[in-house]
């Protein structure tokens, strides 16, 4: 027992579990109602983003999940440059709305990405 503890998995794990509890209440402060509704929503999609790059990054972790979520967890990881760049304009720009042309390039990401890593 003390070996697995020793080994720094555990501390891993930990972090990864503190890391995700933050993301987790962040989620939800987003979920509140409030101004610039669309600019909430791109955060909150970044910030899932987040969640799964904590899975994508542990191989052990992302081939325990479901083959749905781990799918899941994958394109959200893939692409969350193109999301942070969706939350940076719907941060800064104060007519931000979703369109055709705001979601092209994540959902262009989470194409590519998912063509490249999944088998």
């Amino acid at each position: 027992m003390t070996e697995w503890l020793d080994s720094g998995w555990a501390w891993d794990l930990l972090l990864r579990g503190a890391v995700g509890g933050v993301l987790t209440f962040h989620l939800a402060n987003l979920a509140l109602p409030g101004p610039r509704a669309a600019a909430r929503a791109a955060l909150a999609v970044f910030t899932l983003s987040l969640v799964g790059y904590l899975f994508c990054q542990r191989a052990e972790l992302l081939f325990a999940l479901p083959r749905p979520l781990a799918l899941g967890a994958l394109a959200l990881c893939v692409s969350s440059t193109g999301w942070l760049w969706l939350a940076a304009r719907g941060l800064f720009d104060d007519r931000f709305t979703f369109g055709p042309a705001t979601l092209a390039p994540p959902l262009g990401l989470v194409a590519l990405g998912l063509a490249a890593n999944v088998a």
